[in-house]
Order: C-alpha cells, then sequence, then structure tokens
C-alpha cells in the first residue's frame, strides 16, 4: 500500500448553458492535495478550522471508498492547497470529493477504475455533473437519478478555444441557487434548450463561433440566477461585445464563463478589465484551457 501521493484535480464548469444538470468541463485551475496513510485518526490542513473533521468532503470520499473496498477506516492526513475559490460555480465541492476517492484509491493499489469512483461520489453529491469532469478531465455529459450507476461519455474539446472565468468576491451557494429555479417549465423552452444541447458537443470540439454562440442559449436556469448576481446584464452584454463567442452561469454561479477563440483571449481581457473594475465586487479574470486529464497523480 502507498504510504503518500500528492495529486491535483481540476476546477469544473457544470451546465455549459442549455446542458443544465447534465454537462460539465473540467478546467486548468486546480486543488492540490497530499494525503499521507498513519496510524490512525484524521488530520486535514489547509482548510477552515469548521472544515476539518469527517465531514470534510475529502474525507467523506477517502472513507467511503475505504468502505466499498473492506479496507476499514485507516488513519489519513489531508493536507489541501486549492487555487479554485468556494461557492463560486467552479466545482469546489465536486473537486474534493473526487480528490478523497482519487486518493483513497491510490493509496489501496487501485483497486476500483474511474467509473465505480465517479458513482461512490455521486452518491454523497447527489449529481455527477462536475464529478464527471473532475474525475476523467474534458467535456462529459453524464446521467445518474433514482440510485443508478451514473453513465458518462466524454467529448472532445477543441484547441482553438479558451475558457475565461469571470469570479466576484462574493458566493451563491448550489442551495440557494436551486431554489432560484421554477417548479414548472414550458414545453417551447425545454424544446428550445435540447435543440442547444444537441449542437453543443459538436461546437466545442470544433470551435465554431456561431455554433458555440447558439449551443450556449439557454431559457431553463440562467434567467432566474442571473438575478442572483449583481451586473450580470451588463458583464454578458459587455463580454460579447468584446469578442465571447457565449457567455454562461458557470454551475450555480456567481462565476460568469466566456467562450472564445485562443488568439482573442488577452485582448478581450484587456478589455473585459476596464468594465470590471468599477464595479463593486471586485471581479478577477482567469484565462483558462480545458483540461483533458483529470484528477491525477503529481
Amino acid at each position: 500500500m502507498s504510504k503518500k501521493i500528492r495529486l491535483k484535480v481540476p476546477a469544473t464548469s457544470a451546465n455549459l448553458g442549455a446542458g443544465f444538470d447534465a454537462m460539465g468541463i473540467a478546467l486548468d485551475l486546480y486543488c492540490y492535495a497530499t494525503f499521507k496513510a498513519t496510524d490512525g485518526g484524521l488530520r486535514i490542513s489547509g482548510c477552515p478550522a469548521e472544515f476539518r473533521g469527517e465531514d470534510n468532503l475529502a474525507a467523506r470520499a477517502f472513507r467511503a471508498v475505504e468502505d466499498v473496498i473492506g479496507a476499514g477506516h485507516r488513519g489519513v492526513e489531508i493536507e489541501i492547497d486549492s487555487d479554485i475559490p468556494v461557492a463560486r460555480g467552479l466545482g469546489s465541492s465536486a473537486v474534493m470529493l473526487a480528490a478523497g476517492a482519487f486518493a483513497a484509491n491510490e493509496i489501496y493499489a487501485r483497486p476500483l477504475d474511474s467509473a465505480k469512483l465517479l458513482e461512490i461520489t455521486t452518491a454523497i453529491e447527489g449529481h455527477p455533473d462536475n464529478l464527471a469532469p473532475a474525475i476523467y478531465g474534458g467535456l462529459c455529459a453524464s446521467v445518474a437519478e433514482n440510485g443508478k450507476t451514473p453513465v458518462s461519455a466524454h467529448y472532445p474539446v477543441s484547441e482553438n478555444l479558451r475558457f475565461v472565468a469571470l469570479v466576484p468576491d462574493f458566493p451563491v451557494s448550489t442551495a440557494q441557487a436551486r431554489k432560484a429555479l421554477p417548479g414548472e417549465v414550458s414545453f417551447k423552452d425545454a424544446v428550445f434548450n435540447l435543440s442547444r444541447l444537441s449542437l453543443l458537443p459538436k461546437a466545442l470540439e470544433t470551435g465554431d463561433s456561431a455554433l458555440i454562440g447558439a449551443a450556449l442559449d439557454d431559457r431553463l436556469h440562467q434567467p432566474c440566477r442571473a438575478k442572483l448576481i449583481r451586473g450580470y446584464d451588463l458583464i454578458r452584454a459587455r463580454a460579447l461585445d468584446a469578442g465571447a463567442a457565449g457567455v454562461v452561469i458557470s454551475g450555480s454561479g456567481p462565476t460568469i464563463l466566456c467562450v472564445l477563440r485562443r488568439e482573442e483571449a488577452e485582448g478581450f481581457v484587456t478589455r473585459m478589465g476596464r468594465v470590471l473594475e468599477p464595479l463593486e465586487d471586485h471581479w478577477v479574470c482567469h484565462i483558462l484551457d480545458c483540461d483533458r486529464e483529470g484528477a491525477r497523480v503529481i
């Protein structure tokens, strides 16, 4: 049994407009975590004190893997060093689950495959849209309901695309974002989203700007969640004016994710900096690539 490993897990952006609760993409903003097997107990560092117990998501996933393989709960030290902001719509909770499950599987000599790790972590998280790209990397579609084993599909993403995450200094919790959603949607809006979703994998594979713009449109969740993000309408309009092929709310928000051609990213950030600087929420721009590997040992 390996005694100590260090790994990194990518941030993720779920939904991608029309892909509500179904699509997610891994991005090259990382959580780094070190797991060390010990003689007993649980010790966690690198996070606030209230998250250093057995309820820590990385610890829960680590223990869940131990339960599945029948290993018993051994001692473990977890050191977290994450660049992924919490409660900003970049998959921070899924990343911790993926880290814990992946680390336990490595420490116990890889008895489980990635599909089983996705199943274990989905049972904790409740849905796999962020977990699949965190584990596999790339663009993923995933389905899981009523206790069934999650099923995921993986798609290529054009090397010509970059993703600019506009991140403010205020959080939006998943529960808060869920409460903003309607109980029912119209048949017309459902068809609208389905037609856009059918375009999304090809749009991101080819990097076609017109196709991306159409594919990232949405009527099911973003019109409701936009109200939770101060300045959203202004920022979205200016981002499109500045050259973004598409603009979406990342996950539950409040991060706004812009998709554009690689060569346009630097100029886009300069233009958006002038838009964001006078706003009240101290927005930060991150120029990101798609991460194509997912969780891995370093």
